[in-house]
């Protein structure tokens, strides 16, 4: 009896995530193309791709909100709203060149993305125990990079498939050199983005979405769990997961601005390198975050957490280093700032830690959605707030110091994070 209802519960889960994946790798096509979609198929204005930008934001930010009214649902019902608003959203733009409906749709895919995080978390740490929850959240919580990787090849195999055809031609080559060569214009080719091959993408993946969404919410795939309308307690003992959201949120912001606008402002890097970059980027996400997830399930939050921001604080403090004192040719610098990239990269998945803490420090599943939902809005505030006050400081070898700053922060933060008494 004891197996059955442990089958049930890991069918449970594994299909919440497989919808957590799709609902991520819709959002990602969709995040991949609109600015291009936006700003040359639709003409949008400078002002006019501000306001499409800012509603990008304001669900993760007023996602507190999002917690407190899911509380009232139940999780099938989360899962479909979820679905049905990123499917309504692609739908929206596909079938419509309105600035207007750009808009509503631009807003219901952030709100259903939002949701789904919301929802697909607490979802796990509420089917988990104490001593796997760490595992479970990084499995979950990988599927994000996973499926952007996976979005990125969807988008180029529509819109470049010669160089698809290119690439299968010369995998098996013996000839290393031009394979790579292959590989490097692939990277570097940016397709012409029609309009009418991305109206046919967004729809189909609009339509799919719901599709899917449908047939797990109304099949006996994903149990049905009632609503509840407890509030979330524990405030004090959670101060810590609270602001250490908000810290990362700034650490995230920091990097943004500085380390990725240093590699192609400053040492040019090229359009194939910044791509090859970020897909090198995603699967170094993909072993992070199964890496936290294995530390965690060893060893203490507050040692792993040290441990994470402790790399981190040296990462910023080399880009630092490499940036003020140039040890190294041009080249060599661009190469070595490219590792520090994946670094931080790999150590990126800092919420594996804070959200399975939730697990330990509070028993009612019910406080779960609400948390989280707090310690998003917070990261996502933090994220954008920092963001405009940096777009105020000059990229420098001293903007990385910062950073440096936050982790330090953040450690100090980490080493007051307790479980509750069993």
């Amino acid at each position: 009896m004891e197996e059955k209802l442990s089958e049930e519960k890991n069918l449970n889960l594994a299909a919440i995530g497989f919808l957590y994946f799709y609902i991520f790798l819709a959002q990602n096509i969709w995040r991949s193309t609109y600015p291009n979609h936006a700003i040359n198929n639709l003409e949008l204005a400078p002002d006019e791709f501000r306001i499409l930008l800012a509603l990008t934001f304001i669900p993760g930010i007023f996602a507190f909100t999002f917690g407190y009214i899911a509380t009232q649902f139940s999780l099938k019902t989360l899962l479909l709203t979820a679905c049905f608003l990123v499917s309504i959203g692609l739908l929206v733009i596909s079938h419509t060149a309105e600035h207007f409906f750009l808009y509503v749709g631009t807003f219901a895919i952030a709100s259903g993305f939002t949701l789904s995080y919301i929802a697909a978390n607490s979802a796990y740490l509420t089917g988990s125990h104490k001593s796997n929850a760490p595992l479970l959240l990084a499995k979950l919580k990988s599927f994000g990079p996973m499926a952007s990787f996976t979005g990125a090849f969807i988008i180029l195999s529509i819109f470049a498939p010669t160089k698809i055809a290119a690439i299968t031609a010369t995998v098996f080559s013996s000839n290393t050199d031009i394979t790579f060569q292959t590989l490097l214009d692939f990277f570097s080719s940016r397709p012409d983005i029609s309009s009418e091959k991305l109206h046919d993408l967004f729809a189909a993946i609009g339509f799919s979405t719901l599709v899917v969404g449908s047939i797990f919410i109304f099949s006996k795939t994903i149990q049905h769990q009632e609503k509840n309308n407890t509030q979330a307690k524990l405030k004090q003992q959670l101060l810590p997961y609270y602001i250490l959201n908000f810290l990362a949120g700034c650490r995230s912001a920091i990097f943004q601005a500085f380390a990725l606008f240093v590699l192609i402002k400053q040492f040019q890097l090229p359009l194939h390198g910044t791509a090859f970059l970020g897909l090198c980027a995603y699967l170094c996400g993909i072993v992070g975050y199964r890496m936290i997830g294995y530390f965690l399930f060893r060893y203490s939050a507050r040692n792993v957490l040290t441990i994470i921001y402790l790399i981190v604080a040296l990462n910023f403090f080399a880009f630092f280093v490499v940036l003020y004192w140039e040890p190294f040719n041009r080249q060599e610098t661009l190469l070595v700032l490219s590792l520090l990239f994946l670094i931080d990269s790999t150590f990126f998945g800092v919420s594996v830690v804070t959200d399975s803490h939730l697990k330990k420090t509070n028993n009612n599943s019910s406080h779960y959605m609400s948390d989280i939902a707090i310690g998003l809005s917070l990261f996502s505030f933090a994220a954008a707030f920092s963001a405009i006050l940096l777009s105020q400081i000059s990229p420098s070898p001293e903007a990385f110091l910062l950073g440096t700053a936050v982790c330090i922060l953040a450690i100090l933060t980490g080493r007051h994070l307790k479980a509750s008494p069993t």
